[in-house]
């Protein structure tokens, strides 16, 4: 379940948005700021976004795995966690990130199309789908950002471990 959360919340933003559009907002007015503004600058938004997601998503799980993941303060915390019967993969953390970038890479690019395809449909129920998903995606990215800070947080943690080691030996 902890796996799908990331996703559930985008679909749950993207819906939410959606309701609130369609019902609470005035559509008339809605669609000339989308339309005048918003469309477009989403369409580039998120195409920008899924291409520094793509990018940025094999350097990073490289950089975790040699700078979190293989450190001795990582091993120790996996033992101690896992000692029990619920036993996880030793890379699962790394796994997960990894699939949440490639999901909200696919996101980003389809969040982007839609902008261009469905943005045009006449349809107000239809059309309003597309800054729907932009929401959505906004969610999903920030959520991105969370486990990577999450990430670099440890990574800090275990720099700073390093370097007072490193200070204690020199001063013995």
């Amino acid at each position: 379940m902890k796996k799908l959360f990331p996703y559930a919340i985008s679909i749950f933003v993207s819906f939410f948005t959606w309701i609130i559009i369609f019902y609470c907002l005035d559509s008339e007015k809605f669609i000339d700021i989308y339309d005048d503004r918003l469309q477009f600058a989403f369409f580039t938004a998120f195409l920008t976004v899924g291409s520094l997601l793509l990018a940025m998503k094999a350097f990073l799980l490289v950089r975790l795995k040699d700078d979190i993941y293989l450190h001795e303060e990582y091993q120790k915390r996996y033992k101690e966690q896992c000692s029990g019967p619920h036993k996880i993969d030793y890379f699962q953390g790394l796994k997960d990130i990894g699939y949440l970038l490639v999901v909200s890479v696919i996101v980003c690019f389809i969040t982007s199309i839609a902008q261009i395809t469905i943005g045009f449909c006449p349809t107000y129920a239809i059309k309003i789908i597309a800054p729907s998903l932009a929401a959505g995606m906004l969610s999903l990215v920030i959520i991105d950002w969370l486990f990577v800070y999450l990430n670099l947080r440890d990574w800090f943690s275990f720099i700073e471990i390093d370097i007072q080691n490193k200070l204690k030996k020199n001063e013995s």
